[in-house]
């Protein structure tokens, strides 16, 4: 089952660099310090959606699943959700863009806010300690 899991962060990941690529300004690219970071921004933000994914409730559940995805190359919780936080509008923006984009055009298109959804089957694993 975690090969799964694996294979859907990966396809989250190169989607999210795609977006990220074409929807971010530079002055988010490029900020100050940025090549200091442990790991990119497309990876923060890929790691902040697969935990919405698996069902994390929480930042700490986030944060967790995604410390024990990478281990000591990852940020520490305070620098992590502060960068989830500063980039909040960058992934508004790639939502923007992602609905606004020829690729989904052609594809219906539904957006639910606000609610509840069952604990995806295949992703089980992650949501007993992790989240």
């Amino acid at each position: 089952m975690q090969h799964h899991s694996i294979t859907t962060f990966n396809e989250m990941f190169t989607r999210v660099n795609q977006l990220y690529a074409q929807f971010v300004p530079s002055e988010v690219k490029n900020r100050k310090n940025i090549h200091l970071a442990k790991q990119p921004d497309e990876v923060l933000i890929t790691c902040y959606l697969f935990g919405i994914l698996v069902s994390c409730t929480s930042m700490l559940g986030i944060y967790r699943l995604s410390k024990s995805m990478f281990g000591k190359d990852f940020p520490d919780r305070s620098r992590f959700s502060r960068t989830i936080n500063n980039l909040k509008q960058t992934i508004e923006l790639m939502n923007q863009g992602l609905i606004q984009s020829e690729d989904v055009m052609d594809e219906q298109l539904g957006i639910i806010d606000s609610l509840p959804l069952p604990p995806l089957p295949a992703c089980a694993e992650f949501q007993s300690k992790s989240c």
